[in-house]
């Protein structure tokens, strides 16, 4: 998770009434080419630009800033004024980021609307990249602002919201339309399935803010969270959801033994050479740095700690002196043939994976073999660390999403992360594959191909994905749906839970088609996680089988079967479930499938019986249960 690689720092309090009258300046709609622009995400990335809202419950939205290049030359930092206007019924109640107020802020009820007036004073390094207008980054550099929904809006109140930024006489608004959904029912949470959140903008709420914030996520069935204020913990817990830690990269350096790039320029404020970690720390684990932080951070959770480590070589990571010494050993290379490999990769950099020449081809694979062997040997070292210190603490690592060392996703990531769940209690590799059918279709292989390995290995780890929901640029056509077909076939595929990267992104429908995922596990879960997979004994006719597509994974291609449509099976005791996915976006779904005789369907939901076939809507997921 690249765009987590910067330190979030702790929110100390909210923000209260802004002293004095903001400039009143000609307030004009941004433009391309105009010097700053804020936005309110993700109703700015959806297509009806709407704020959708959970009636009753409180959630964030997330304010970005952008400014021209001109405007960060001016100033280390901008005095930053927004103004917020809302219906009246919809109230503002906490808020925190990564913006530091200049003063507290204002309330002014006006009639059907309050307006909210917020100072800040922004450094360059939190506005978001880019120029006004250009495609939002990480969500990193924001603030969350908490909205209280109510059941409904008052008669006569206008469903608008009005954002207004004021910079230095500069002003330009952004509307948006608020639609209020009712919740509906509850979703479940499930005893064997563990839905979690990896989230930014839940470690900056405030008192005002935690209570609702948790119930929403209850309603949800959310189990776990990663990350989340002091404030909310409590109400976490009141409500059954389990929070874990999470220890920043920045906690692992060693000055002393840094990773370098192929430049040779050190990685600062981050995990040191692998290769001279393991060689440094191997008598006494419980002194490698990180460790204690990660103990601490259990501690002080439930005792979960997380930490992310992903050597990708598009990372430019593993080309210090003694990890290239130990490569030239390994691989048999002359002197020369190292420093063409050094250079190779700096010149190259994430694409010489798919480099065919040889002999770096064959170098890049040994490549990938000696970084799978040394950053497990280091994992390894933390693991032994950390359990010697807490030995009922749970250690938890998100990795790429590699597996398989001579497979397409290690070779593109350039490591097998599969290795590394043999020492840690649970593996969370970031499983970003996109949406759409063939991405999703992906995703779900993707899952499967973790269950294999870490099977094959004997690995200790639980293996719980992260799927994404939506990065802050992503086009409108991410949607609920596919998030839930990813959740689905995740489990289905062997996965014990998933968790979401960037929930802060998920307004209603996704918070909502949550509620109903989890309605469903509940119903299932047991076939997925005790039951025995026989997928094997139910082949697609004909008319299903659709050939291969291909999608790009980092400079490579993932081939992916019959990308429209998915099929599990499992056994437990005298029934199958067979899971029915379609993937496909506009066009039912005929599963057409020859089983083993015998069986007949006892039940059914989210399917349509064709004769012999059935029949299941676009994306979406059909269940059939069958006796014998």
């Amino acid at each position: 998770m690249n765009s987590r690689r910067h330190r979030t720092k702790r929110r100390t309090r909210h923000l209260a009434p802004l002293a004095g009258a903001l400039l009143m300046a000609l307030v004009t709609p941004a433009t391309a080419g105009a010097p700053w622009q804020a936005r309110l995400v993700p109703a700015a990335l959806n297509k009806d630009r709407t704020v959708h809202l959970v009636a009753g419950h409180t959630q964030p939205v997330i304010l970005m800033l952008q400014a021209s290049d001109e405007e960060r030359q001016k100033r280390g930092e901008h005095d930053v004024d927004i103004v917020l206007t809302l219906p009246a019924s919809l109230r503002l109640v906490d808020q925190g980021g990564q913006f530091p107020p200049r003063a507290e802020w204002t309330r002014a009820p006006d009639g059907k609307r309050t307006v909210y007036s917020l100072a800040y004073k922004v450094p360059n390094s939190r506005l978001c990249p880019g120029n006004p207008g250009s495609r939002l980054g990480s969500v990193w550099q924001s603030q969350a602002l908490y909205l209280a929904a109510p059941t409904r809006l008052a008669e006569g109140e206008a469903a608008a919201l009005e954002l207004r930024i004021e910079v230095d006489g500069y002003s330009a608004r952004e509307s948006y339309e608020v639609k209020l959904h009712q919740p509906g029912a509850p979703g479940v949470q499930t005893k064997l399935t563990r839905i979690g959140l990896w989230s930014y903008n839940f470690t900056r709420s405030g008192k005002a803010a935690s209570e609702g914030l948790a119930a929403l996520l209850q309603h949800a069935g959310v189990r776990h969270t990663q990350s989340g204020s002091g404030a909310l913990l409590p109400h976490l817990r009141q409500r059954g959801i389990v929070h874990g830690s999470t220890t920043h990269h920045g906690e692992f350096q060693d000055p002393a033994i840094p990773d370098l790039r192929p430049s040779g320029k050190a990685r600062d404020h981050d995990f040191p050479c692998p290769v001279s970690a393991v060689e440094t720390y191997a008598g006494d684990p419980t002194k490698t740095p990180g460790v204690a932080a990660l103990v601490e951070g259990a501690r002080k959770r439930d005792g979960i700690a997380t930490f992310d480590y992903e050597p990708m070589i598009s990372c430019g990571c593993g080309f210090s002196p003694r990890s290239l010494a130990r490569f030239k050993q390994v691989a048999g290379l002359t002197d020369a043939q190292l420093e063409r490999w050094r250079q190779a990769v700096q010149e190259h950099g994430k694409k010489i994976c798919a480099i065919e020449d040889p002999p770096l081809a064959t170098w890049y694979r040994q490549w990938v073999a000696f970084r799978t062997d040394t950053t497990a040997a280091y994992v390894r070292l933390i693991a032994d660390g950390f359990h010697r210190l807490l030995p009922e603490g749970r250690l938890e690592l998100t990795p790429n999403a590699g597996y398989g060392r001579d497979g397409v996703t290690a070779l593109a990531c350039g490591y097998d992360a599969t290795e590394m769940a043999r020492y840690v209690d649970a593996i969370l590799p970031q499983i970003y594959k996109g949406y759409g059918a063939a991405e999703a279709k992906a995703a779900i292989s993707m899952v499967r191909g973790w269950r294999a390995e870490l099977d094959a290995k004997q690995a200790r780890a639980e293996l719980h994905p992260i799927l994404l929901v939506r990065y802050a640029g992503a086009s409108v056509r991410n949607s609920p749906a596919y998030l839930h077909l990813q959740i689905l076939g995740a489990v289905a595929e062997g996965a014990q839970g998933v968790l979401f990267f960037y929930p802060d992104l998920m307004d209603a429908p996704y918070w909502l088609q949550l509620a109903e995922t989890t309605r469903i596990l509940d119903r299932y879960e047991r076939f997925y996680h005790e039951g025995q997979r026989v997928t094997e004994l139910f082949r697609p006719r004909p008319a299903m089988l659709e050939g291969v597509t291909e999608i790009g994974v980092g400079g490579l291609k993932l081939s992916v079967q019959n990308p429209n449509w998915h099929v599990t099976a499992h056994r437990m005791d005298d029934r199958i479930l067979l899971t029915l996915f379609n993937l496909q976006s506009g066009n039912d779904g005929v599963f057409s499938l020859e089983g083993p005789p015998g069986w007949t369907v006892s039940d059914s939901a989210g399917v349509e019986p064709r004769g012999s076939d059935w029949l299941v809507a676009p994306r979406s997921a059909g269940f059939v249960t069958l006796r014998r």
